[in-house]
């Protein structure tokens, strides 16, 4: 019989692979059946450590965005020269993860997962405005006058990792940076 722990890190493994899964395939063109084929389980083990497959897709998501949040807070870290600099790098962090996000962008905006997956990820999506003040803080500039910046950056990556607009992604940013300049004078 396995404990508590090795229950949890097994639910965790097998999150991890339907994650991988989903990402390569899309949230309509997933499974239950592929899911767990995916993860070498049978469907029944699947049901043994998570109730649905709504309960996937939604951990799912959830886990990603946490795994997010936590690739910002190391970013706190280690702050850059400037406040640019840590931006450009965060654009790039996130650019990364391209595929990763449209999977969460399918869930939230599916109708059948969508209201359930606001209301779980909406703290985690909140936590921005934190960041804009810690942000602000370490690079000693206005938080009143830079989180709509914050925001309006978190906006674009959050476009550019949707639509892939390079084009768009950079004007927005161009004028973003700009700002930013004035904010450090």
């Amino acid at each position: 019989m396995l404990s508590d722990e090795q229950k949890e890190q097994k639910k965790q493994e097998l999150l991890e692979k339907c994650f991988e899964l989903f990402v390569k395939q899309g949230l309509e063109n997933t499974s239950l059946n592929e899911l767990a084929a995916y993860c070498n389980v049978h469907k029944s083990t699947m049901y043994t450590y998570l109730a649905s497959k709504d309960e996937i897709v939604i951990e799912c998501a959830k886990m990603h965005m946490l795994e997010l949040d936590n690739m910002f807070y190391k970013e706190f870290l280690n702050p850059r020269k400037t406040l640019k600099d840590m931006l450009q790098h965060g654009f790039a962090m996130i650019a990364s993860e391209k595929s990763k996000l449209r999977f969460v962008y399918q869930v939230i905006s599916s109708p059948l997962y969508g209201e359930q997956a606001q209301k779980e990820l909406s703290s985690i999506y909140m936590k921005y405005i934190d960041y804009s003040e810690i942000f602000a803080r370490i690079y000693n500039v206005d938080k009143v006058k830079f989180r709509p910046y914050f925001l309006l950056f978190i906006s674009t990556m959050h476009d550019y990792c949707m639509w892939g607009n390079e084009i768009l992604a950079k004007e927005k940013l161009d004028y973003i940076y700009n700002a930013i300049d004035i904010l450090e004078e």
